[in-house]
């Protein structure tokens, strides 16, 4: 298995089944009492190993001491970079892809930027916000877990070392 370290933060999500993210507790404390801005990278690494029918992605969670404004124009930022990349998505795929079931993807694509749009940069939903790379607070980390009703969270603090462990695991 492939194994990379980036600033004490490493998450692996395996099938997309279960996440655990390791973090340096003092981090994930600040977090939870409220101090520090997180955010997930919306993208995984490349992949690591393959095990029969499962996969492994890497990806990494970045801790900052952000106000509420810094986070709004941080959080504006990355909305209008993913518009952008939706929108490239779309005119590359209609320019590579003629097969009619990629319309659709196309049109999926389009509502998603409608939406986006519409809805504008301070209604992101904390699940979209947790996998589309936004700052967020642990709160809004907590809800988008709640929506995501096929996973159950857990953490648990190390007593004796700077290690926080985190995530989700599924369940049917």
């Amino acid at each position: 298995m492939k194994i990379q370290i980036r600033q004490g933060v490493f998450e692996t999500n395996s099938s997309s089944e279960h996440s655990l993210s390791i973090v340096k507790k003092s981090n994930f404390l600040d977090w939870k009492a409220g101090k520090l801005y997180a955010k997930r990278s919306p993208n995984s690494s490349e992949f690591m190993e393959t095990w029969g029918n499962f996969w492994s992605r890497q990806y990494y969670w970045d801790f900052a001491l952000l106000d509420h404004d810094e986070v709004k124009k941080k959080n504006k930022e990355i909305f209008e970079e993913n518009v952008k990349y939706n929108k490239e998505m779309i005119k590359s795929y209609s320019e590579t892809n003629k097969l009619p079931e990629h319309d659709a993807w196309i049109e999926y694509r389009k509502e998603i930027i409608a939406d986006m749009e519409r809805k504008g940069f301070e209604d992101i939903r904390p699940i979209d916000k947790l996998y589309d790379g936004y700052w967020m607070t642990y709160e809004e980390y907590q809800e988008a877990l709640r929506k995501d009703d096929c996973y159950s969270p857990f953490e648990h603090i190390n007593e004796t070392e700077d290690v926080a462990v985190f995530g989700k695991y599924f369940h049917s």
